[in-house]
């Protein structure tokens, strides 16, 4: 009888542990990428243009970062709606850093993200303001 008990015991904590990790899901991340067909799409109907999705991370790099000069940071994605604009580009591989000045789409919110992650980019160039 004790065995019993103790065998329904761990299989209602077996049961608790496997809910309880369903539950804690990773946020998934929606990326588009410079020079893609889909990065085209979104620009035209992005309430933020891309243009002034630049000038918000100037400012903002201006503000907090830069002590009053400009950035000339490149865009290589477009992730859950917020432009990203990175310094942290390694030339010699297609990789790039998430690393940088983020601003929402939608919003203008403007934040800088810390995410060391790195990406396989399509564009060696990305977007950069003339």
């Amino acid at each position: 009888m004790e065995a019993f008990k103790l065998k329904n015991c761990l299989i209602i904590l077996l049961i608790i542990i496997s809910l309880t990790s369903c539950i804690k899901g990773e946020e998934k991340m929606e990326m588009i990428a410079y020079g893609t067909e889909e990065f085209d799409e979104f620009i035209k109907d992005a309430p933020v243009s891309l243009e002034k999705a630049y000038n918000l991370s100037n400012s903002f790099y201006k503000k907090n970062e830069g002590k009053g000069k400009e950035h000339n940071f490149p865009l290589y994605f477009i992730i859950n709606d917020y432009y990203v604009f990175s310094p942290y580009v390694n030339l010699k591989v297609p990789n790039t850093k998430i690393t940088g000045i983020w601003v929402n789409s939608k919003t203008e919110e403007t934040k800088y993200i810390e995410n060391n992650t790195e990406f396989r980019r399509q564009s060696m160039q990305g977007w950069i303001k003339n």
